[in-house]
């Protein structure tokens, strides 16, 4: 039944766009190729706006890693200054 539905829809669309050919006076092909080279067009124009926009992703990314390494090393010379902190403590107190 919707398969039905489906190939209605398209029959009548199809009717739709033959009928709009003809009154614009051009050819069925000079549509489709005019049509298909702007959807072209737009499909490479946004591919490059992807690629772009993962680039910059990527490099926050890598920025981040950087950022997390230098805290996890920042703090791991706090530890070990704390731990030495804590040596003198012990000493001064006996």
């Amino acid at each position: 039944m919707m398969l039905k539905t489906i190939l209605s829809a398209v029959k009548i669309a199809l009717l739709v766009f033959v009928s709009l050919t003809i009154i614009l006076g051009a050819s069925s092909y000079q549509i489709y190729s005019r049509t298909r080279a702007e959807m072209d067009a737009e499909t490479v124009s946004a591919s490059r706006q992807i690629a772009l926009t993962i680039g910059q992703v990527n490099d926050a990314v890598t920025e981040m890693d950087k950022m997390t390494q230098q805290t996890a090393a920042n703090a791991e010379e706090l530890n070990v200054q704390a731990e030495q902190m804590k040596g003198y403590d012990d000493k001064d107190v006996t």
